[in-house]
């Protein structure tokens, strides 16, 4: 009974509370929710800017990391252009002391590359001219120093393999630098090796004598820089004189190289 009684004040006092809010209107009914929502319309509103604020500070951070690689780009394509440039002028300096341009006595026309590979077990090096840069095998080739390297062998389309002094291929008609020059061949003989063999003792080669090229069939333009003689052997029996060279050519100290086209 006394649960019953109770359900029944209950409902009075809800019926009471209902007419009670229809007789204050619609506007106060509002003003009260909006003022009971305040509190989680101004929590809501500052979890709102604190995303707000997150989002753009990583925005913000995509932006700097954007830019810096922009910028970092930008860097490596300047250092790119300049270093270029340096080349430029670099090679611009040696093409022109190739080419004797302060000097009268010479007048070669040369194209001038550069050294992309070497193969030293088989004393030849690769150049990055070929058929369609006008190269022809058989070419002189020399370094700014007026150094002779060797000479064209195998061309192709866009390179072209040099051999070397020390090529088995290789024979240059050589004299000391002297009054009166003794005059021999040089021969290749692989692994790096030169070797001067000369059949006439009475030449007077020495260690340390310095050789340069004479003109023999064309093949090479007189007084290039060739190599020094390390070591002298004379056979009495075979009559036969042999020396070791050294070639001046290092491809290890050089990076651009000439073909003499004519001269």
């Amino acid at each position: 009974m006394k649960n019953n009684r109770r359900k029944w004040i209950a409902a009075v006092l809800l019926v009471m509370l209902v007419l009670g809010l229809s007789r204050l209107g619609a506007g106060p009914i509002e003003e009260i929710f909006y003022i009971a929502s305040q509190p989680f319309y101004r929590f809501f509103d500052y979890l709102g800017g604190k995303a707000s604020g997150l989002f753009g500070y990583f925005r913000d951070q995509q932006m700097l990391i954007i830019e810096r690689d922009d910028l970092a780009r930008e860097k490596e394509e300047l250092l790119s252009e300049l270093a270029r440039l340096s080349d430029y002028c670099l090679e611009k300096d040696e093409l022109a002391e190739v080419l004797g341009t302060e000097s009268d006595e010479l007048d070669w026309r040369v194209m001038m590359g550069k050294i992309t590979y070497v193969n030293a077990s088989q004393d030849w090096i690769m150049i990055n001219l070929g058929r369609r840069d006008g190269v022809e095998t058989g070419q002189p080739v020399i370094t700014s120093n007026h150094v002779l390297a060797g000479r064209v062998g195998q061309v192709y389309e866009r390179q072209a393999e040099v051999k070397l002094l020390s090529h088995a291929d290789s024979l240059v008609k050589v004299k000391t630098v002297d009054v009166s020059p003794a005059v021999s061949f040089l021969q290749g003989k692989g692994g790096l090796r030169t070797v001067l063999q000369s059949a006439d003792l009475t030449q007077d080669f020495k260690v340390g004598d310095d050789l340069v090229t004479d003109v023999f069939r064309d093949e090479y333009p007189a007084n290039l820089l060739v190599g020094q003689i390390v070591q002298v052997e004379r056979d009495e029996v075979r009559s036969m004189l042999a020396a070791q060279v050294m070639p001046f050519f290092d491809w290890s100290t050089e990076r651009n190289l000439f073909i003499l086209e004519d001269f």
